[in-house]
């Protein structure tokens, strides 16, 4: 982490990014008070590199083997039913944070804030913004308004300028591509991932990430789409980082439809194979999900249960 000493200067910055980072991060709702956060080692300086800077400069890559990414008011929820939060804990967990929350704090637990822009990721560790708590940093670029339209077109140069400013500051930089990003980067092709694979996208993004996760929720209710995907993905990953943590994505609600509990399990099953876990999302309304309605708690507790069944 970077120095605290000049975070007074920085305020009117904060006013800037706090409302986007707290959007970003995943719809919550109050939680009940938590154990203190988890502090971190600050760093007395930060080198923040232009966007320019290519993957080959960035700094040495963590070994991460987070098996799961699961939204910190999921989480919370899930922490309730004792086999299933042993279960995700020992395996390991990216909890995904809104800045102005606290995470839970517990073994196996790696509490992290995310951006959907890559410049305001920069800004915020420049200007001291990042919680102390956090030990990740997740860059979330997608084709919508929550993503600078530059960074849509070239999102390989600002995932290599956020990872430079994440690892500078001694944290794991998770990479998060949405398959939206086809309508930027290869207009008219399907939503299925394969333009993205044949333009080496998820092998260019693993250069310079600890960990990647390859969204592929959209694809659970065709089991043939969403292994094609996972088992292409990897292959260009770990052909260009062979430490990165890969996961694939899993959702409880696809657009505002509701997932079965026999696509959730199949998807996990037929991609186990080909990455390590899965970004589990249980969206509720949000500027991310506006078709959703209320997160589907119920529904993730059943396919955890049919998991350790």
């Amino acid at each position: 982490m970077i120095s605290r000493k000049n975070r007074s200067r920085s305020y009117s910055t904060l006013l800037l990014l706090l409302p986007l980072a707290i959007i970003v991060a995943s719809c919550g709702s109050s939680q009940a008070s938590l154990p203190p956060p988890i502090a971190t080692t600050t760093a007395s300086t930060i080198e923040i590199t232009s966007p320019s800077q290519t993957s080959e400069t960035v700094a040495a890559s963590q070994k991460v083997t987070a098996k799961w990414v699961i939204n910190s008011n999921v989480l919370k929820v899930l922490s309730k039913y004792q086999k299933i939060f042993s279960y995700i804990t020992t395996q390991g967990v990216i909890e995904v944070t809104p800045i102005g929350s606290t995470p839970l704090v517990g073994e196996g637990i790696i509490p992290a804030v995310k951006f959907a822009s890559s410049k305001r990721l920069v800004q915020a560790i420049s200007s001291g913004l990042i919680p102390t708590w956090a030990k990740a940093v997740v860059y979330d670029p997608e084709a919508w308004s929550l993503t600078p339209l530059p960074e849509q077109e070239n999102p390989v140069t600002a995932s290599d300028a956020a990872s430079v400013a994440v690892r500078g500051a001694g944290l794991i930089y998770v990479v998060t591509p949405a398959l939206d990003l086809t309508k930027v980067l290869a207009p008219g092709t399907p939503f299925d991932g394969q333009s993205l694979v044949a333009l080496n996208l998820y092998g260019n993004l693993a250069k310079s990430a600890d960990v990647m996760v390859v969204q592929s929720q959209s694809l659970e209710g065709d089991p043939t789409k969403f292994k094609a995907l996972l088992s292409q993905s990897s292959k260009q990953a770990n052909t260009t980082n062979s430490n990165i943590d890969l996961l694939g994505g899993l959702s409880t609600n696809l657009h505002g439809t509701t997932a079965t509990i026999s696509e959730l399990t199949s998807s996990f099953s037929s991609g186990t194979g080909y990455v390590n876990g899965f970004w589990f999302n249980v969206p509720g309304y949000s500027v991310e999900c506006p078709t959703c309605t209320q997160p589907n708690f119920p529904l993730a507790e059943s396919f955890y249960d049919s998991v350790l069944s």
